[in-house]
């Protein structure tokens, strides 16, 4: 009795390729015996084998490209065995050679067009691939030489059985030179006092004798770290070679694994303190034709160096805490600190439609006009480990459940900080100014009741806030008595409720320098009653209550109203005006305007954290270590964060380094603009500029009738 030829069956008849899912099973093992003995290197089964008497019936042959290459194919075959049909699938490769095959039917399949499929003349054949040995009974996948015998990238091979396969390293190579070797026209950094050193040691070549007449020199790379280089000189006339010297400068971080270089450190400290990231530095140095460390590398470096500036920042914050109490002591202020605090998001939040999924809520203070950080709480709802529990112990950066909105951190976020404040028991806060949040000012009547007058806090409004809220409301007001006038009914609103908010901003800044505390809120709400009546053309009351209006002096003009006179309103539009004057700016909200306190710090501090990490990228891990380290740049200036997180990664830049230089160089200009620009002579010129900028669409001329 002929032997059966172990095969692997497909248990789906209808598939023809190697997809994924696809199981492969061996027949029963009761009927395997001696292999045939057919020795065509094309085929490997013989058609006319005999199983228990009884012919193979081969009904169909099909040959079928593998999906994504075109080298590689798959027979199909069809028989009956047994009176029990078969199925054979194959593998093979595309073969220069026509080989020659007893079998009629193979020969036809192996001259078979592998664009289409179809039969044609035998202009190219396909090998199978069989086992080593004929009479072994396994059928092998082609090897990684076979796939990647064609050393063309545009040719290229790629089994789709197989997940990314690896090309095979052949022993024989020289890996040093393979990995290593420096492209002709590639550009390195590296350190130039290295090469003195590289050059003596080939100088020991020209003193030896023994050694070859005519000495050529050449460097050459002998190892990679990153942007690190470590090479060696050699002599191409003889096997001489210098021992290999490092390019670089090592710095050790931690005590673990090897030492890391100070290339690869100063790399990333640039992705922490701007607005770059570690892709951004990937193109800047193939642009420059420097081959750019792994993209793993070098996010690994990142977060690692995020780490490192988180832990700085929050000790930053503890001493800017007793510098804080430190100054108050010296300067009699035992009455507390004032702070101010703003919430942020990577995307604003709109009513019906969240999309934000990260928030920033600093918290500075007020009292030294130095804007310090004190503490600082930041939210994230994304998780980029799956099957996370979203806890500590794994590393997790998600701290905001996502169930709830985004729109109540700004709540949470202020009682962490006021609760971090409280625990390191250094300085006391009496005073917080925020936005017309109204979720902090519940927070704060709720802390009131609890502690009662031990450690009562003050809410005070930020002014320009409250200024815009004015503007907004004066703007929806719908006058009867427009002048016709006017060219557009909503450009004349808006230059109104304009000039309504910098009268009011004048008077109500006028009143604080004049007037005690006590008296603020009283003349205040004299004054701001007033605006319309003097807006109006009517100056009787204007000596008593007003301290702008200068409708006395000779030099009185009515440039700054929308048409450049006096407004004509009925007693209606006049009672509408002051009304929404009134509500906006009631004895209530003047009693939390009485320090004329802002958030402009909170909002400079925000627009340095989404510079440092911009709105359009998801940060799904770092987005809390670059909003401290815009934290510890405001506080301490960019340079000099940059300066400290290298001395934390034990950088030894020394004082006439460039790296020292420049960012002592950028701390100086940012300091000098800073005092630029708060010149008064500045802030008129900025004040005329802008007025010419913005006056197109904010003066109204007039319409000829």
């Amino acid at each position: 009795m002929a032997g059966k030829k172990k095969v692997y069956y497909k248990k789906k008849k209808h598939s023809g390729q190697f997809q994924r899912g696809h199981a492969y099973y061996p027949p029963k093992q009761e009927h395997i015996s001696e292999a045939s003995s057919d020795t065509s290197k094309t085929s490997e089964y013989n058609d006319e084998q005999k199983i228990e008497g009884k012919e193979n019936e081969i009904k169909e042959k099909k040959i079928l490209l593998t999906k994504g290459s075109q080298n590689i194919y798959t027979t199909l075959t069809q028989f009956m065995e047994g009176g029990r049909p078969k199925t054979i699938i194959s593998m093979g490769v595309r073969s220069s050679q026509v080989i020659q095959s007893t079998s009629p039917d193979i020969q036809s399949t192996s001259t078979s067009n592998p664009e289409d499929g179809s039969l044609s003349a035998p202009e190219q054949t396909w090998s199978k691939i069989v086992p080593m040995e004929e009479s072994s009974t396994k059928i092998v996948r082609p090897s990684c030489t076979d796939l990647f015998a064609v050393k063309s990238p545009r040719n290229s091979v790629i089994c789709q059985s197989k997940l990314r396969p690896k090309k095979e390293e052949n022993p024989t190579e020289n890996l040093a030179i393979k990995d290593f070797n420096f492209e002709e026209e590639e550009n390195g950094i590296i350190q130039l006092s290295k090469m003195t050193i590289l050059f003596q040691n080939f100088s020991q070549h020209y003193l030896c004798k023994s050694m070859c007449k005519k000495p050529n020199p050449k460097v050459v790379c002998a190892g990679r770290k990153g942007l690190a280089l470590s090479c060696k000189c050699v002599c191409t006339n003889c096997k001489f070679q210098t021992p290999v010297v490092q390019m670089y400068q090592e710095c050790r971080i931690g005590s673990r694994g090897p030492a890391s270089n100070t290339i690869n450190e100063g790399l990333l400290i640039a992705a922490v303190k701007s607005k770059v990231g570690p892709s951004d530095l990937s193109c800047i140095l193939s642009c420059i034709n420097v081959k750019p460390p792994s993209s793993a590398l070098m996010h690994r470096k990142f977060t690692r160096t995020c780490d490192i500036m988180t832990q700085i920042n929050e000790n930053s914050m503890l001493q800017n805490q007793q510098y804080v109490k430190s100054y108050c002591e010296a300067s009699g202020l035992h009455h507390g600190v004032a702070v101010e605090t703003d919430t942020s998001f990577n995307n604003r939040i709109q009513a019906g439609y969240e999309a934000g999924t990260s928030s920033v809520t600093p918290m500075i203070e007020q009292t030294t006009g130095l804007a310090l950080p004190l503490a600082v709480t930041v939210y994230n709802k994304i998780c980029s480990q799956p099957n996370c529990t979203h806890t500590t112990e794994h590393n997790c950066k998600k701290n905001y459940p996502s169930n709830e909105s985004m729109s109540s951190s700004e709540k949470k976020a202020f009682i962490q900080n006021f609760e971090n404040i409280q625990k390191n028991n250094i300085i006391n806060v009496t005073s917080v100014t925020s936005d017309a949040s109204a979720q902090l000012g519940k927070v704060i009547t709720e802390h009131n009741e609890r502690s009662g007058s031990r450690s009562k806090v003050d809410h005070q409004l930020c002014l320009v806030h409250r200024m815009r809220t004015l503007q907004k409301n004066i703007k929806k007001v719908r006058l009867a008595s427009v002048p016709v006038r006017a060219c557009d009914r909503d450009s004349y609103m808006q230059r109104l409720a304009y000039c309504i908010r910098i009268r009011a901003r004048m008077e109500i800044g006028k009143s604080y320098a004049s007037f005690p505390t006590n008296q603020f809120v009283v003349r205040s709400s004299y004054a701001l009653r007033n605006i319309v009546s003097c807006f109006c053309g009517n100056h009787t009351m204007c000596s008593q209550r007003s301290l702008v209006c200068r409708a006395h002096l000779k030099s009185y003009s009515t440039a700054h109203l929308p048409l450049g006179q006096h407004l004509t309103l009925t007693d209606d539009d006049k009672r509408q005006l002051c009304v929404e004057i009134g509500k906006t700016l009631c004895p209530q909200v003047l009693m939390k305007l009485r320090t004329l306190s802002t958030t402009n710090k909170s909002e400079t501090l925000h627009r340095r954290v989404f510079t440092y990490a911009p709105k359009n990228t998801v940060w799904l891990r770092n987005f809390t270590a670059l909003c401290h380290s815009a934290l510890h740049s405001s506080s301490h200036g960019t340079g000099s964060s940059a300066i400290i997180l290298s001395r934390h990664l034990n950088m030894n830049m020394s004082a006439q380094s460039h790296f020292r230089k420049y960012m002592n160089k950028r701390d100086a200009r940012t300091m000098y603009d800073n005092r630029r620009t708060s010149n008064h002579e500045i802030k008129h010129r900025r004040y005329i500029n802008r007025k010419r900028r913005c006056g197109k669409h904010m003066q109204i001329l007039p319409q000829a009738v």
